[in-house]
């Protein structure tokens, strides 16, 4: 079962994470990275075009684009608006969510929202649903 949480702005998620953001040079694309050790962007893993995107991601951090909706997911409320402004790290056991008040997402200053969903098992699952005409991602489970 996944847990849902609020935390602080000044949340750390450093050193080592897998990054997805929304590509804000071109439209209806995300890009999937990795972040090394010392903060600086490493590997791109995958760049990911689509009106609808779903994603798979496990409690290893790999993420899985999938080729439609999972059945029998449940969607924690609220979903996260404006992809612009937001950014999706994997770090160790967890998914968080984090929106910034711009599109420069400068973690000292811009974050206004950091939410977390906790794997609660090694076989859990979390599901994200990136739409890019409703300008919005969803959580699911």
């Amino acid at each position: 079962m996944i847990t849902k949480s609020n935390y602080a702005t000044s949340h750390s998620i450093a050193p080592y994470f897998v990054r997805i953001v929304k590509d804000t040079a071109r439209t209806n694309f995300i890009i999937i990275d990795d972040i090394e050790y010392d903060g600086s962007q490493g590997a791109m893993l995958e760049e990911i075009d689509g009106g609808v995107i779903w994603l798979q991601i496990d409690t290893d951090s790999k993420v899985t684009q999938l080729s439609s909706a999972p059945n029998g997911a449940s969607e924690f409320s609220p979903s996260h608006s404006e992809l612009a402004q937001l950014r999706i790290c994997i770090k160790n056991s967890e998914v968080f969510v984090i929106h910034y008040t711009s599109e420069d997402k400068d973690d000292t200053t811009d974050r206004d929202e950091v939410t977390g969903y906790q794997f609660g098992a090694p076989s859990d699952l979390v599901f994200v649903k990136v739409d890019h005409a409703a300008d919005k991602l969803t959580i699911h489970q």
